[in-house]
């Protein structure tokens, strides 16, 4: 009865190793950003790719590969045989038996069944990278509302046009990206790195730029409308007429910006930074 309960146990456990492989299995290559947050110990331990984790799958791939060498000496000696053998009924040698079967369960049940029944879903940062990869060849809109793309690596990428309405693209590193006319409407984008960007004519409203990198970014006609910059660095940035109604810009660094002909009625400006700024 033990031996059973730590081979539910030990299914349980190497179940969840290999659903948490595959859900970080979008990780971008060196660390760069992975599309979900991790919950515990295990996750990090697959995301940060170290030693630890490295020994933990190495140790049940090696009692997958010994599961396989059970099943066939079962089979070629017979299941009677080896029960009868002495050091089969030692616990702990039926017990490894056991383990080397779930394992090796678990491993093709994951590692081959899954990858080979089921489609490939692919993470929203996926989707956006092949987009981008083929929109200069391919002239197709793109939608991607409420996409995950926390972190994301999005260094000057193209995209123009995008509709990315509602997305978490919070600490998403998007420096000297074309964001020029993009749908970003209520999205989140606090702390998100943007400099040098440009977003010409796009739509943020209600966006939360909080503690956002907007330094010497291009703004001209941006709809900022209602959207949260409070301590956001927006120095030398060009914000010619931009829509920055009943935003919040409180502690935030406009040093030497542009803001000629920008609409700043209801804009919550104390304690930010206004020194040397243009056409205030």
């Amino acid at each position: 009865m033990l031996q059973v309960l730590i081979l539910v146990i030990a299914w349980i456990f190497f179940d969840y190793l290999f659903k948490a492989l595959n859900k970080f299995d979008y990780s971008i290559p060196k660390g760069k950003t992975v599309l979900h947050e991790t919950s515990n110990f295990v996750e990090k331990l697959i995301v940060n790719d170290n030693l630890l984790f490295k020994a933990i799958f190495l140790f049940i791939y090696l009692l997958a590969f010994c599961g396989i060498i059970a099943i066939f000496f079962t089979l070629g000696t017979g299941f009677d045989a080896v029960y009868k053998q002495s050091r089969f009924n030692l616990f702990g040698v039926s017990l490894f038996f056991g383990l080397s079967i779930v394992a090796l369960i678990a491993f093709v049940y994951h590692g081959l069944y899954k990858s080979w029944m089921e489609p490939k879903k692919l993470s929203d940062y996926e989707k956006l990278k092949k987009f981008l990869a083929i929109r200069n060849e391919i002239p197709i809109t793109f939608t991607l509302r409420f996409a995950k793309l926390k972190y994301a690596y999005l260094v000057k990428a193209d995209l123009r046009d995008v509709d990315l309405a509602g997305a978490d693209l919070s600490c998403a590193d998007l420096r000297v990206a074309n964001l020029d006319k993009s749908r970003l409407m209520n999205a989140d984008l606090g702390a998100v790195d943007l400099r040098e960007a440009s977003l010409r004519e796009a739509n943020l409203e209600n966006a939360n730029l909080s503690l956002a990198f907007l330094a010497r970014s291009s703004m001209i006609s941006i709809n900022l409308k209602n959207a949260d910059l409070s301590e956001a660095t927006l120095s030398d940035a060009n914000l010619t007429n931009a829509d920055l109604s009943n935003a919040n810009l409180k502690k935030a660094n406009l040093s030497g910006a542009n803001l000629t002909g920008a609409n700043l009625a209801g804009a919550d400006l104390s304690s930010a930074n206004l020194n040397n700024v243009i056409g205030l």
